[in-house]
């Protein structure tokens, strides 16, 4: 799609959910985001296509826009969702699917925090961080069941914030309320917090 046919549609989608919108943000002002591993990688970062609008019955804000960054030359664009509230007391961490080498690295040195009664999340999903009580505490069942049904995502988590999305996937604007409401879902498990299923 070309980019000013995208910037208005997803003007559309802002005025449907209700949210401002903003056609590009100067990536020196969203360094606070290099404290997860997505916006670590490649150079030349961007940010476009800003919907932001705040949600009262969780006192959270939320922003989604196009991420995109340098690699050999080539641009990779996808959609994040960004979501911050005072509610919001997350351990860090980053849950991401699982690649075989991360199996291979388990076998010498671990870092894989698994739940042993959801053999299906672990086999999908990497999950790793400093605090491993306090990841287990949050990521209750209600939290592992939701991403049973759901693989390919990945979630990074760190005090009053995380960010949602998938690899490489810029979303079409006609999906972004749906990423929307998913947002809107993972906030609220994590709010709702808990002992993790399979944490004794």
């Amino acid at each position: 799609m070309l980019p000013f046919l995208r910037s208005n549609k997803m003007l559309a989608v802002s005025r449907e959910l209700d949210m401002d919108y903003f056609k590009y943000i100067p990536y020196e002002d969203m360094l606070f985001l290099e404290v997860f591993e997505l916006f670590q990688k490649g150079k030349k970062q961007k940010i476009r296509n800003v919907l932001s609008g705040y949600v009262g019955h969780l006192d959270v804000d939320i922003d989604i826009f196009d991420y995109g960054f340098s690699l050999h030359d080539e641009y990779k664009w996808q959609s994040v969702a960004m979501v911050r509230g005072p509610k919001l007391d997350i351990p860090q961490f980053i849950m991401r699917p699982t690649h075989l080498g991360d199996k291979v690295k388990e076998l010498f040195s671990g870092g894989d925090i698994n739940f042993d009664l959801y053999p299906r999340f672990s086999r999908n999903y990497f999950v790793n961080g400093p605090h491993e009580t306090n990841i287990r505490y949050l990521m209750n069942e209600p939290f592992l069941e939701y991403f049973n049904a759901r693989p390919h995502w990945s979630l990074e988590g760190l005090r009053d914030m995380f960010v949602l999305y998938r690899r490489r996937k810029r979303f079409k604007p006609a999906d972004i309320p749906g990423f929307y409401d998913m947002a809107l879902d993972v906030c609220t498990r994590i709010l709702e917090g808990g002992k993790a299923g399979g944490y004794l």
